[in-house]
């Protein structure tokens, strides 16, 4: 999407880059908003990261809010369900004293609340009233620049949802496409079956006692499928296996173990998930309260 508004990702600082340059600045003043998630996903190995963790100052979000991060003094906009952070990101901006967004700004906040509602499809069960006004908007203040917008939302949802695409990709870039994190457990989102991940090579290192999952999805006669890898590290136990027990006996996911293998460096189980409606949505949630029980036994 950075490229189809004329922006070089290369100009984009990414985590680790975002560390490094704190380690190298120890006088720099700053502050962080973090949008579409309010927990920082940040290695708590760097030594740059409880710095950061510290200077947050906004959140804008449409997950449920983890209370982990309370910014002093800044806003905290967590409003659920909204079927894109956009939404939020530009009506806030409107609210806080009119903030004006540039042609390339208003498209790429657009083509977003589109990819993430379906094109304010009712079927994906994502879309709110907030997410089609703000589009609205979007569109109106656009006008004819704003033309061009259904092609460039073609094109990233053909990036994000197209199976030959995503079969051309090695594991890593599998797992970091839709990644997220809840409760120091990775869950990634991914547009194949677990029978396509498997035959991916490669290393994830997953350590022992930590979990991966993988939220597999397939199309089949037209209709979703869902299943759901759960790697491990080699030598399990600890959290992670405790995660994967608490999964495993989940009535509302319904998971069925189809085959465990060795992959990635790790110790995978594949199983078939019953609730098709299940997303990360939901199993975020419930990795979260699973963890938060077993901190508390």
């Amino acid at each position: 999407m950075f490229r189809e508004v004329g922006i070089s990702p290369q100009a984009l600082l990414g985590v680790d880059d975002m560390l490094d340059f704190v380690s190298s600045n120890p006088g720099l003043d700053y502050t962080l908003t973090l949008v579409d998630h309010n927990v920082p996903d940040l290695p708590t190995s760097h030594p740059s990261t409880p710095r950061l963790t510290g200077r947050v100052a906004n959140i804008l979000d449409h997950h449920v809010d983890e209370g982990l991060q309370v910014p002093d003094g800044g806003r905290r906009v967590v409003r659920v369900p909204c079927g894109s952070t956009c939404t939020i990101v530009h009506s806030e901006g409107l609210l806080s004293g009119g903030f004006h967004w540039d042609v390339v700004g208003m498209k790429m906040l657009g083509t977003t609340i589109k990819v993430d509602t379906g094109d304010l499809s009712t079927s994906m069960g994502k879309t709110t009233p907030s997410d089609v006004l703000s589009l609205q908007t979007i569109m109106k203040e656009l006008g004819d620049e704003g033309d061009d917008m259904g092609g460039m939302y073609k094109r990233v949802v053909d990036a994000k949802f197209n199976v030959d695409f995503w079969r051309g990709l090695d594991i890593t870039e599998v797992k970091d496409m839709d990644f997220k994190t809840f409760s120091n457990v990775g869950v990634a989102s991914v547009l194949l079956g677990a029978g396509d991940v498997k035959v991916k090579g490669g290393e994830l290192g997953v350590g022992d006692g930590d979990l991966l999952v993988f939220m597999c999805m397939k199309i089949v006669e037209g209709k979703p499928e869902r299943e759901i890898i759960l790697v491990e590290g080699l030598g399990g136990g600890g959290l992670g296996e405790k995660v994967r027990e608490g999964l495993e006996r989940d009535e509302e996911l319904g998971l069925e173990e189809v085959e465990k293998y060795e992959r990635w460096g790790g110790k995978a189980r594949a199983y078939k998930q019953r609730n098709e409606k299940a997303s990360r949505k939901i199993l975020g949630p419930k990795i979260n309260e699973i963890v938060k029980g077993i901190k508390e036994d």
